[in-house]
């Protein structure tokens, strides 16, 4: 295998092959969906006004606050404990894990609600989404130029939902568990992605 810093913050190991993967998540104690997603990775920038004789911005904090915002909106709550103003909280780390939903089904039915109001506020008032996220990065003390963030943000789309093709790679991973004795069956992906709380959600 070869390793490869990337241009994305990331580190890739190449080379591995497919049998190898679970037992190397293993060892690196990391759930594998870190490495993959159909929505927001990273955020790449200029340097900024900052480091730059040529930049008109700070595009630091720019992208500090682009990325924070996908990673969130991406429903990822990975990380060190930090006070930092791009820094989120989740009281449960998100984790909806089987026990979690079925001893807690409201609470998976609010969340969906939830970010399916985002979702519309993004689409029907970006203007105000604009101006409550700038409000906040500004007020910490970030100068970077309203036009120029309402410009990216404009950009975001929220589509609360499984990619199409979730249950075909789950599928996938799921035989290699079951080779190796990781798990007892495959589940019925149907009644696993737990549909009847989208349902709840959407009614």
């Amino acid at each position: 295998p070869m390793v490869k810093i990337t241009g994305g913050q990331r580190i890739d190991l190449l080379g591995v092959t497919k049998e190898n993967l679970p037992r190397i998540w293993k060892d690196l104690g990391m759930p594998s969906g870190y490495a993959y997603t159909k929505a927001f990775r990273t955020c790449k920038t200029c340097v900024g006004s900052e480091w730059c004789r040529f930049g008109t911005n700070d595009s630091t904090a720019l992208g500090i606050a682009i990325g924070r915002l996908g990673a969130f909106l991406d429903g990822h709550g990975q990380g060190l404990p930090s006070d930092l103003p791009w820094a989120t909280h989740y009281a449960s780390r998100l984790a909806a894990t089987p026990d979690f939903v079925d001893k807690s089904p409201e609470t998976a039915v609010a969340y969906l609600k939830c970010w399916q109001e985002v979702a519309r506020d993004f689409k029907d008032n970006p203007g105000k989404v604009a101006d409550v996220i700038y409000a906040f990065f500004t007020s910490k003390g970030y100068a970077m130029s309203r036009e120029t963030f309402a410009n990216a943000l404009a950009k975001v789309e929220v589509n609360p939902g499984f990619p199409t093709d979730l249950a075909q790679g789950l599928q996938k991973d799921a035989e290699v568990l079951l080779r190796e004795k990781k798990i007892s069956a495959i589940p019925d992906w149907k009644k696993a992605l737990r549909p009847d709380l989208w349902a709840k959600a959407k009614s």
